[in-house]
Formats: structure tokens, C-alpha cells, sequence
């Protein structure tokens, strides 16, 4: 441990020294290099263990249209067992989705272990706060429309999607209840469960 914090304290002595003797730009051209070696090696570590996923498995959908119909469906019979299924694994994450997400990429690089565990927490916390609020219950679902897609890598991403459901008032609502649909070579699935609830 003290030998991490005296390399650190010496990186960043050294990259201060670089920028008042005008050499700046070396030193932050040296730190950009690095932090563009780490991105693969955090995500070689990340998916140490997991296996090689080449598709979306598991609960996909070959349409979208069916995928959002089934996440209504387990949302008004509060079937936690069926919402699992229909978002995508560590191992797809992984394999399939990190890479070209531009989270990982610069300025923001989000090494792939932190990205996933804020995807958990979040999604943890929306499908929560979705069931307590629409679940148990029929929605009177009319359908949905989404605001925002994106092509990234062989990944089509549609974001900002709202459902128009009726709340627990009987009033109607177009609400966001998930974090988005990936599709994958015709496969269908949620990004996640993070919402705006």
C-alpha cells in the first residue's frame, strides 16, 4: 500500500513538475496513454470468469414491441422472478455491450466494474420503486414511444422510452420505467431497470 501512494504521489509530483517547467503537454499526453492502456485491462479482469457471450441469451424478445408488452405484463402481477430474464447479464454487459458504450470511452472512460455496479444499484433501486408504484395491478397499457436511439457497435440502443399506463390514482401517465432496449442481431433486451421514479 505505501508503495502505491509514493508511486502516486510521485506521478503526480512529476506531471506538476512537467506543466511549470512547459512540459504539460508530454505529461498529460502520458497520462491519456495510460488511461487508454487501463480501460482493456479493467475489462479483461471484469470478464475473467464469465463466459464468452456472442448473443443476447436468456429472456430476449425478437421484437420490441413483445420485450416492453412482457415487462407490463410482470409488472402488473408483480412477478419479480420475470424481470431478470429480460435485462442483460454481467456476461453480456461484458462481451457485448461495454466496449462501445461511450462511458468507456474518453474523456469519461468508466472502467467496466464500476459502470455495471451503478447499472445493479440503480436498476435495483428503479424496479423498486416501479413496482411499488404501478405494480400489482392491471395499467390499462397503450403503448410506449422512445425519444432517443443510438447505433453503437453492432448495438442499436433506444433511450428516454415512456410508457403510457395509468398510475395508482387511475390517472393516465407516460412514464419511464426502464433505462433503455438494446437489440443485438434481432435479440431484444432492457439495458436496465434504472428509471426516473
Amino acid at each position: 500500500m505505501k508503495t502505491s501512494r509514493k508511486a502516486a504521489a510521485l506521478l503526480l509530483l512529476a506531471t506538476t513538475a512537467g506543466c511549470h517547467a512547459g512540459r504539460g503537454g508530454q505529461a498529460e499526453a502520458a497520462v491519456r496513454v495510460d488511461r487508454a492502456r487501463a480501460v482493456p485491462r479493467a475489462l479483461a479482469e471484469f470478464r475473467r470468469g464469465l463466459p464468452e457471450t456472442r448473443e443476447l441469451g436468456g429472456g430476449f424478445t425478437t421484437d420490441r414491441d413483445s420485450l416492453v408488452s412482457r415487462f407490463v405484463a410482470a409488472l402488473e402481477q408483480s412477478d419479480t422472478a420475470a424481470f431478470m430474464p429480460m435485462t442483460m447479464s454481467r456476461a453480456e454487459f461484458a462481451w457485448l455491450y461495454y466496449a462501445d458504450d461511450p462511458q468507456s470511452k474518453p474523456p469519461y472512460e468508466l472502467p467496466p466494474d464500476i459502470m455495471w455496479y451503478q447499472r445493479m444499484q440503480q436498476g435495483e433501486r428503479g424496479i423498486i420503486r416501479a413496482l411499488q408504484k404501478f405494480g400489482g395491478r392491471p395499467l390499462a397499457y397503450r403503448g410506449y414511444a422512445c425519444e432517443d436511439s443510438a447505433r453503437l457497435g453492432e448495438n442499436e440502443v433506444w433511450t428516454q422510452c415512456r410508457l403510457d399506463v395509468t398510475d395508482g390514482e387511475g390517472n393516465r401517465v407516460k412514464a419511464r420505467l426502464f433505462g433503455g432496449i438494446i437489440q443485438r442481431g434481432g435479440r431484444y433486451k432492457l439495458v436496465s431497470y434504472a428509471n426516473e421514479l
